[in-house]
């Protein structure tokens, strides 16, 4: 089972393929042009270099968001473009259940809660919070965007908890501080969370590990139901209603 992954959604375009499970071959980029300018070529170089051609792989997956506007639509279209060429089945993973992927991948596979989280500006984030159950990965609370701080009304310390990435440790602490405290008054046991977000693997890595698992768990949908997540409008379009409404 070969999975070829990619994602465009945050700064950092990347890519891997995974097989059986396994990260065999990773390329990122960092550079300040265009994803659409840098994706192609990576993808080319990456499967070249590991002597593997597009219909060798079985299935193909891409970072859906949130992030990136503009990001997540190259990233759809050009899987979207070889699911269509060589009828290579297609998914696509939510950047936050990849976040929490990407917490398993580093720190193992046990029993935990994982709050994930993305910088959404403006000191609100993107947020979900996930359950890892006996070797399954389920939602626990959909993705939203609010502030920081409420992210925190949906967890609690009774499992391990891992927090990764974008996270603003100063302003969660005492938040959790005063969790863990109450749940102490109660008589419960509460367990010591973690902040994961060094030396992560890339997000084409985790993405590509968690449509392995969606495989497995037969949980492939065809392409027309891959589409971009977005839990709030453009930055631009934003805009354009603040201005309709200082006119009006």
């Amino acid at each position: 089972m070969k999975v070829l992954a990619i994602d465009t959604s945050s700064n950092i375009c990347s890519t891997a393929i995974v097989e059986d499970g396994k990260v065999i071959c990773e390329m990122h980029n960092e550079s300040e042009k265009e994803h659409s300018q840098t994706l192609m070529p990576m993808i080319k170089k990456m499967m070249d270099s590991n002597e593997t051609k597009l219909e060798d792989t079985n299935l193909l997956a891409c970072g859906v968001g949130p992030g990136s506007f503009t990001g997540i639509r190259i990233g759809i279209a050009t899987i979207k473009a070889f699911s269509d060429a060589k009828n290579i089945p297609m998914v696509g993973i939510e950047s936050l259940e990849a976040l929490a992927y990407s917490a398993l991948i580093k720190k193992g596979k046990k029993d935990c809660k994982i709050l994930s989280m993305i910088d959404a500006r403006n000191e609100n984030v993107y947020f979900a919070v996930y359950r890892f159950h006996k070797g399954v990965l389920s939602i626990y609370k959909n993705p939203e965007v609010r502030n920081i701080t409420d992210t925190l009304n949906y967890i609690d310390l009774l499992k391990p908890l891992y927090i990764v990435g974008d996270t603003n440790q100063s302003k969660i602490e005492p938040l959790i501080k005063a969790i863990s405290s109450k749940e102490h008054a109660e008589g419960k046991e509460t367990f010591k969370h973690e902040y994961i977000r060094e030396d992560l693997p890339t997000m084409a890595e985790a993405i590509g590990i968690a449509a392995n698992e969606k495989y497995k768990l037969g949980t492939i949908t065809d392409s027309s139901s891959v589409s971009p997540m977005y839990l709030r409008k453009p930055q631009a379009e934003r805009q354009l209603e603040g201005q309709e409404i200082e006119k009006n």
